[in-house]
Formats: structure tokens, C-alpha cells, sequence
């Protein structure tokens, strides 16, 4: 008889509300979190929790304004490692959009991109505000739109501390009002850069002075 453990026998850690099985405790921790709705890791600058340090984290980019991942054929960066698999896996650069409006041809590379733009014909309004009722065909539209009821300016700007709504009100207002300025620098030889991708590329080549460890 074959001493080869079963794979089944590997997920030996289950969840007691659900029986959902895992190969590791942490797992079956972080999978807990969605019975329980506890969310500990909390947003220093917007107050936004998160039931996952990682998620944090990327989270927190929204506010530097960091873009770590980019797309290796166009150059586009990304603040989500999730956010580029899905530019890598699109047609964004063959140009193929396989995707067609069945009432007014419209074409487009990805299924999600078909569906919103369909709502635009059949008037559907999946998400509503539940402070005032509006309703809305996008998720980020109602995202946008809860602000105007709580205030929330939870995107920072890191050289005169001026908050905003929205990500791209902060770009408008790096680009209009700190042009000149370089808010970027590098934590080894202190050199300054205005864009982060400037300062990406700088620390490249301290990476490669210092050679493989």
C-alpha cells in the first residue's frame, strides 16, 4: 500500500461554522474572519479596517500614491499586484475586444467592461446609498458619492497635507501645485525625485551596486 499522505488528509484544519476545510491554520484564521466580521487591521490615515494586514497595505498606496507593480510591455503601473494580473491577463495590448453591446455594437476587451456598459441601456442601478437612496450602475461611482454624507478626504497629499475625495483630484493637484517640487526621496543617498517612478528607478541602481546578497 502507497505511504503517499492523501491530499484530502492535508486539509486538516476546519472552520466550525462552515466545515471549509485548510492546509493551514493561518489560513483557516483569516477565512474566520468572514463569519466573525472582525477586521483588526485599521487605516491610520482614513480610518478604513481590513481583515488582512496584505489588504492594508495595499490599501495604504491609495494614499502615498505609490504604484510598486508594473506591466512589463507598456510601463503602466498598478497599486494592487491583483490590479496588474488582471491588466497582464486583458487584450490591452493586442487590441482584441472580444466583448460586443448587443444594442449598440459597442466593443470591449474584458466581460466586466461589457456589463457596466450595458446598464447604460437598460438603466439598471445595482448599488444605492443607504444614507440618501441614490442608486448607481458602479460600485466606486457609490464609493465616490458616500463621501459627499461623511466627508471623507481620505487621499492625502504628502508635501502640504491637503486631503481629497478622490484619487484623481490629488494627481490634479500634484500636478498643478507641486510641479516643482520633489516630494520623493531616496532613503539612501537622499536624492530627490517629483515622481515616485523617478525614485523607483533610482533605487534600482543602488540594488545593483550592491550586487546579489
Amino acid at each position: 500500500m502507497s505511504t503517499e499522505p492523501s491530499k484530502m488528509a492535508v486539509k486538516r484544519h476546519e472552520c466550525d461554522t462552515c466545515g471549509k476545510k485548510f492546509n493551514h491554520a493561518t489560513h483557516l484564521k483569516f477565512h474566520t474572519r468572514i463569519h466573525t466580521g472582525e477586521r483588526p487591521f485599521v487605516c491610520e490615515t482614513c480610518g478604513k479596517d481590513f481583515n488582512r494586514r496584505e489588504t492594508l497595505v495595499s490599501h495604504e498606496r491609495l494614499h502615498t500614491g505609490e504604484l510598486p507593480y508594473a506591466c512589463d510591455i507598456c510601463g503602466i503601473r498598478f497599486n494592487y499586484r491583483g490590479s496588474l494580473a488582471t491588466h497582464e491577463r486583458s487584450r490591452s495590448h493586442t487590441g482584441e475586444k472580444p466583448h460586443a453591446c448587443e444594442t449598440c455594437g459597442m466593443r470591449f476587451s474584458q466581460r466586466s467592461s461589457l456589463i457596466s456598459h450595458e446598464r447604460i441601456h437598460t438603466g439598471e442601478l445595482p448599488y444605492e446609498c443607504n444614507m440618501c437612496g441614490k442608486k448607481f450602475s458602479r460600485c466606486n461611482s457609490l464609493a465616490n458619492h458616500k463621501r459627499i454624507h461623511t466627508g471623507e478626504q481620505p487621499y492625502t497629499c504628502k508635501v502640504c497635507g491637503k486631503s481629497f475625495k478622490r484619487t484623481y483630484a490629488l494627481l490634479t493637484h500634484l500636478r498643478k501645485a507641486h510641479a516643482n517640487e520633489m516630494p520623493y526621496a531616496c532613503n539612501i543617498c537622499g536624492k530627490r525625485f517629483n515622481k515616485l517612478t523617478g525614485l523607483t528607478m533610482h533605487d534600482r541602481s543602488h540594488a545593483e551596486e550592491a550586487g546579489p546578497e
